[in-house]
């Protein structure tokens, strides 16, 4: 099975994370003004990065299901799909660090923490094509 996402819908799926990147803007403007975050800049490395988000999670995935698997590949896509998720966060707990709150940092630890054991735990759940084969097989 070797899955390939089209540039169309990866299009699709920026236009969807940049429609959300404006509401989390207009929701989050005077809570990271608050904090000292400045919301323009935030927006700015939000939008800058779900290029680099999409396109690492669609090589991600086409990486993970060809029958070929070249882990130097999928670490590279990885790093960057991880990279480009959190660089927003960063800044924010760059910016905002001195004035926040425990459950502050609980919460950007918790929003930085998620999609990255979510990637992982789909990359490690993925079987070895060779490996099935060779069950089936023998």
């Amino acid at each position: 099975m070797n899955l390939k996402i089209s540039a169309k819908n990866c299009f699709r799926a920026m236009v969807i994370l940049w429609g959300y990147d404006i509401v989390k803007l207009f929701l989050g403007f005077s809570i990271m003004q608050g904090y000292g975050i400045n919301p323009y800049i935030f927006f700015f490395l939000d939008v800058a990065t779900v290029p680099l988000y999409v396109l690492g999670m669609a090589r991600l995935i086409g990486s993970l299901t060809e029958n070929t698997r070249r882990f130097d590949f999928i670490f590279l896509w990885t790093v960057i799909t991880a990279v480009a998720s959190v660089v927003p966060y960063l800044y924010a707990a760059w910016a905002g660090g001195r004035s926040f709150s425990l459950l502050g940092w609980i919460i950007l630890f918790l929003i930085m923490l998620f999609p990255l054991v979510d990637l992982i735990r789909r990359i490690c759940s993925r079987k070895k094509p060779v490996l099935s084969q060779q069950r089936l097989s023998g």
